[in-house]
């Protein structure tokens, strides 16, 4: 628990510093809000730490030393040009605020007890979260091939031909080169979930600014105006994802490991909440067409946090075409080839790490592979890529005369009940966006072609609405899990509900002003951050007791398995098996996995397999003759 809070202040100060240079640059004036544009700077910072990471990774083992200097450069760095960067973080309208004389009724509060009690309430959510975090891994894709990879990752770098080993090791992922300098090898695989609770945590900070925004602790005549449709969005997208994600199998189990499907799922919803914060002229008040170069400012942010979820994890490339045409529409070519320069760039370590451990640029996908010593065989690549993304072919042969995707969907719809519920929350999805997006923004101009084009310059409903019916469709085509799927479909549920409320909050606000204002007694002052720090405070107490009865107040316990491990040698390539060979039993406890077995740990090499350069050893790679 200790440990955790440790890491996350450390990602915290990293990630904040980096994310105000890339503000520093980008100049956004669109996000006039502070606790918004700090919170997006925080994403930022963390996807171009991983994405750093993860190109370090390519010269030099991801040792604790190597993300401690990367933390003490940041920082150094930071400290030198603190005002600049403190400038490019907080809005010109914030600093006016606090530079003013303060003249606040009893019933408001100065900015410097504000940030007092957010960060008291920050302080407490963080410490229940470590709390509830404090338990043994149990996802079953970590014991199979996660920790192993980061365990590479932590002692040898980027290696050469890895996925000859295990196809799965030939996953690169940006997300697992940022939890590997907090998981040295003598932890076990202990602090695996740091990265992990530090995305939730960003989850939780969304949404209680989106709580904030809509009541607001300033209870006076317009206070309605400062909520957004992002902020009633943030809001029903975090009262559907939170529980979910604490509750709900496989979320529960995935948010305590390391695995990418996590920040891509929080990713889609941050994603969605910045589009409609740059994205609505008329909430912000810029409808001068002068404005049009510094929307494309803002509207980059999107596209940038695309990046990072694809750079986690290739599931989230959906993402990409739909930021990067909400970023480029109606601008010019040379707007267009800077942006495309800027997305290969931030791509660039993923395919090159891609490249260096299966020769594929886009693993597990087998597009575009190179013809190198280590690339694993054709038949191989393809029954990789049939494994994680041909699900037709998961069932079994249609009979003869079927349809086989209809077939293939039938067996995947009676399969398990998540499959069911995946499918009932697809339809109810499309059906609330088709309905609200038809009458409330649509609405009588139809589908005029002119009337659309012109939309899309300001109803940023449109572009979620699309984000999420090409994920949903992305992910049925490809590899249609809950986990997949799930973010795709809160996000149109949640944009759905966000519009309505809004609607029906605009019209009791506007019956309300038609009534003489009447202040309420200061005894009710602040109900909403009373509440929310009491709430706090209770979360605290409670897992500070769990954590006191499980004693375990540095690091979770190990992890659960009852793994047997036998030691097995192919052309001197001496490894670690699960003596099974591979998955044999369904339930956790009993699966035959590598765990936190040293590397290297693989189920059955094959005997073409052998070591790139035997001098070097496990360092040097490997290739297939």
């Amino acid at each position: 628990m200790l440990y955790f809070l440790l890491s996350w202040c450390l990602l915290l100060g990293v990630s904040l510093a980096l994310g105000s240079v890339v503000f520093s640059d980008l100049a956004p004036r669109r996000l006039d809000r502070l606790l918004d544009r700090v919170l997006i700077a925080i994403w930022l910072g963390l996807g171009v730490t991983a994405i750093v990471l993860l190109l370090v990774s390519l010269v030099t083992p991801l040792s604790p030393v190597v993300g401690l200097a990367l933390f003490v450069t940041v920082m150094i760095r930071s400290a030198v040009q603190w005002k600049d960067l403190k400038a490019a973080i907080v809005p010109e309208t914030v600093l006016e605020t606090i530079d003013a004389p303060i003249q606040h009724s009893p019933r408001q509060i100065s900015p410097t007890k504000s940030s007092k009690r957010i960060l008291l309430g920050a302080g407490l959510v963080a410490v229940g979260l470590a709390a509830w975090l404090d338990r043994p891994v149990v996802w079953n894709d970590t014991g199979y091939y996660h920790y192993s990879l980061i365990q590479w990752l932590g002692t040898y770098g980027t290696v050469p031909g890895l996925s000859l080993l295990f196809n799965n090791l030939g996953f690169t992922s940006a997300w697992f080169a940022l939890a590997t300098p907090f998981n040295p090898v003598v932890f076990e695989g202990r602090a695996v979930a740091v990265t992990n609770g530090f995305a939730f945590l960003l989850l939780l900070g969304q949404w209680a600014i989106g709580l904030r925004s809509i009541f607001p602790q300033n209870q006076r005549p317009g206070y309605s105006k400062q909520s957004r449709l992002a902020d009633y969005f943030s809001v029903v997208w975090g009262g559907l994802l939170i529980p979910v994600t604490l509750f709900m199998k496989p979320l529960s189990e995935i948010l305590i490991s390391p695995s990418p499907d996590l920040p891509v799922t929080i990713l889609v919803g941050a994603i969605a909440w910045v589009m409609f914060l740059v994205g609505d002229r008329a909430e912000t008040g810029a409808k001068n067409s002068n404005l049009k170069s510094l929307d494309f400012r803002d509207r980059l942010i999107p596209v940038m946090l695309a990046v990072m979820a694809v750079s986690f994890k290739l599931i989230a490339l959906p993402l990409l075409p739909i930021t990067l045409l909400f970023a480029l529409w109606r601008q010019p070519m040379r707007v267009w080839l800077m942006t495309g320069v800027m997305t290969l760039c931030g791509l660039l370590p993923l395919i090159v790490g891609n490249l260096i451990t299966s020769g594929c640029p886009l693993y597990p996908g087998n597009l575009l592979c190179l013809n190198l010593p280590w690339t694993p065989a054709k038949s191989a690549i393809e029954q990789v890529a049939q494994g994680t993304h041909g699900w037709t072919s998961w069932y079994g042969t249609p009979p003869p005369g079927a349809n086989p995707w209809l077939w293939s969907l039938g067996a995947w719809w009676s399969s398990s009940i998540k499959e069911k519920i995946t499918a009932i929350g697809i339809i109810l999805a499309l059906l609330s966006t088709i309905g609200v997006i038809g009458l409330g923004v649509i609405g009588r101009s139809g589908l005029k072609v002119k009337s659309l084009m012109q939309k899309l310059d300001d109803r940023p409903e449109l572009w979620v609405s699309l984000m999420g019916v090409l994920g949903i469709s992305f992910v049925m085509l490809t590899s249609p899990f809950f986990r997949f799927s799930a973010p795709y479909i809160l996000t149109l549920l949640a944009m759905s509900g966000a519009v309505v409320w809004s609607k029906v909050k605009s019209k009791v606000w506007t019956d309300r002003t038609r009534l003489p204002f009447r202040p309420e007694p200061p005894s009710r002052a602040y109900p909403i951050e009373k509440t929310g720090i009491w709430g706090a405070v209770g979360l605290l107490l409670v897992t500070l007791c769990l954590v006191l009865h499980r004693s375990t107040l540095l690091l979770p316990p190990p992890m659960l398995f009852s793994s047997t491990w036998v030691t097995r040698m192919t052309n001197g390539i001496e490894y670690v098996a699960p003596q099974s060979g591979d998955v044999q039993q369904e339930t956790v406890a009993h699966k035959d996995m590598c765990w936190n077995a040293p590397i290297p740990c693989a189920y059955a090499i094959a005997p073409s397999v052998h070591f790139r350069d035997r001098d070097r050893g496990l360092a040097g790679g490997f290739i297939r003759k």
